[in-house]
């Protein structure tokens, strides 16, 4: 004996702030038990299942509303808004009243190293070259250790389409002190119960990256080498590109270093670096995070 739902009858459902229904067409092939196997079809809301546009509206159950046919009948769910929750673990409260966890820790990072300092003074960045004055080519790389803060706070729902919104995200405001492109966030979130009342445990990473290069604050920019094959050049209005030629006259094979504009770097001139955003700017104030 199974069970389908045809429909969920929209038009039939009622809401208030306590109390929702909601009503769904099912057709069994048991024409005996079909009100008992109706209420056991697949799908249809389980008890203290939130309902899907009220997370503290709380499914009671369901039960028959009426018999459309022989082997056709119409299911309510009906749900309760819950004040305190109960069964076990009804003493731990209203979850949303628990207090955040807040924690700070750190993530590492491979970032190219051109520069470096001649001591421990910050303002004596220089350029990081072998004895000859020229740079290292390839660059040296360097862990970076960024700070994370840590935010774990329940919440009433979490959503696939906030999870999309904010997860491997940028800051696009100044948020915390921090301006934009320099908070990178993660975010994720676990369904739990306090008792029996339902609520998400959401967990908010976000790492900070602020350094200065060359005289240049850098957030979550990523780094591009300037190298290439083509170079840039232009005749009055007209900017055409071509091959780079080696000392034997013929294209290079080997990417050359260029300036920023599109033209060979002079020997032993310092590497030029390209900088962009790689991931998506949104503002996170709207999250409220305690920090």
């Amino acid at each position: 004996m199974s069970a389908r739902i045809v429909s969920e009858d929209w038009k039939r459902a009622v809401a208030d702030e306590d109390r929702a229904s909601r009503f769904f067409n099912v057709e069994t092939d048991a024409a005996d038990e079909g009100p008992v196997v109706a209420r056991r079809a697949t799908g249809l809301p389980y008890k203290n299942q939130p309902h899907p546009k009220d997370p503290w509206l709380i499914c009671q159950g369901n039960r028959l509303a009426s018999v459309e046919g022989p082997v056709s009948f119409v299911i309510e769910s009906y749900y309760a808004k819950r004040t305190t929750p109960t069964g076990s673990g009804s003493n731990e409260g209203n979850p949303l009243d628990f207090r955040p966890v807040i924690r700070q820790t750190w993530m590492e990072i491979i970032e190219p190293l051109d520069y470096g300092l001649e001591n421990l003074n910050p303002l004596s960045q220089k350029l990081l070259a072998n004895s000859a004055g020229d740079p290292f080519d390839p660059p040296a790389t360097e862990t970076i250790y960024v700070p994370v803060s840590v935010v774990i706070r329940p919440e009433p729902t979490w959503t696939l389409a906030k999870a999309l919104q904010y997860n491997d995200r940028l800051n696009s405001d100044t948020v915390f002190g921090c301006p934009p492109g320099t908070l990178w966030l993660r975010c994720e979130g676990e369904q739990q119960w306090s008792g029996d009342w339902p609520y998400w445990s959401v967990t908010y990473q976000l790492a900070y990256l602020s350094y200065v290069l060359d005289g240049k604050k850098i957030g979550w920019q990523r780094r591009f080498l300037d190298q290439g094959f083509r170079r840039v050049v232009q005749s009055g209005s007209t900017v055409s590109r071509v091959p780079i030629k080696d000392l034997g006259g013929g294209d290079t094979t080997v990417p050359r270093k260029l300036d920023g504009q599109g033209r060979p770097l002079a020997e032993g001139a310092p590497a030029v670096w390209i900088l962009r955003y790689t991931k998506w700017g949104v503002p996170f104030g709207p999250l409220r995070l305690p920090l």
